[in-house]
């Protein structure tokens, strides 16, 4: 009996470190985001940057993919590229936050995402090597 337990005990304290493995940007960068941008992880959200000529859009989802309301949330977003834009995102759908911005040249951008979820703190993602939709 005590065998068993040493075994489950064993394994439970392996799975931290597998979940954490999972979810790194290489996985994410494999994984097809629903809305055709890049995945990236923002503190406990899954964050989606979609990046057009003049909006930005961030899907917010938790680790199992499941859509985040994020009615009464909002972010920011930093562009670093062949244009410097900062872009105020506010909700515009079930678990979209949208932000318009003036026209974007054609490029690969860098991007830094401040995401303040409702009644929770901010989370950053980082994104890098995205391309206008």
């Amino acid at each position: 009996m005590k065998c068993y337990v040493l075994i489950v005990i064993t394994l439970l304290a392996m799975l931290p470190g597998k979940m954490l493995l999972a979810h790194d940007n290489a996985t994410l960068d494999a994984m097809k985001a629903p809305n055709g941008g890049m995945l990236r992880m923002a503190g406990a959200y899954h964050v989606e940057l979609v990046l057009q000529t003049n909006q930005a859009s961030v899907y917010v989802s938790d680790h199992a993919d499941k859509a985040l309301a994020v009615k009464g949330s909002s972010a920011e977003l930093t562009l670093l590229g062949p244009a410097r834009q900062q872009v105020r995102l506010q909700p515009a759908g079930a678990n979209l936050l949208r932000g318009n911005i003036p026209s974007l040249p054609p490029g690969t951008y860098q991007a830094v995402l401040r995401l303040r979820m409702a009644g929770q703190q901010e989370q950053l993602a980082r994104f890098s090597g995205v391309r206008l939709k």
